[in-house]
């Protein structure tokens, strides 16, 4: 859309006042879980977070995924609630890690 006609659209002074709130509101930066494979105990477990007192383990990554939904708010509201009081949803990506071999085919 060409400033022209956006600025058809809307009065510059909303615009301008929109543009000013929205320079203001701080960008929410996603949490990142890193989990591993432990081919030991055969599960994937925390083994870096950016949320605080965060661990955990599951037989899979879906399975840690949901445990993961569950104890991230708990564990903000627990140790961050001044931070995250106004907040309705975080942001947060998971990053799994693991190692496998694959048989070749013989020629």
């Amino acid at each position: 859309m060409s400033k022209a006609k956006f600025a058809s659209l809307f009065p510059m002074s909303l615009v301008r006042l929109l543009h000013a709130f929205l320079r203001r509101l701080p960008l929410m930066k996603a949490f990142t879980i890193h989990c591993e494979w432990d081919d030991v105990a055969k599960v994937w477990y925390v083994s870096e977070s950016d949320v605080p007192g965060l661990v955990g383990e599951a037989p899979t990554v879906e399975e840690m995924n949901d445990l993961l939904r569950k104890r991230i708010p708990e564990l903000l509201a627990l140790n961050c609630p001044q931070n995250f009081k106004q907040e309705r949803e975080v942001p947060w990506e998971l990053v799994a890690k693991g190692q496998d071999s694959v048989a070749l085919a013989s020629s």
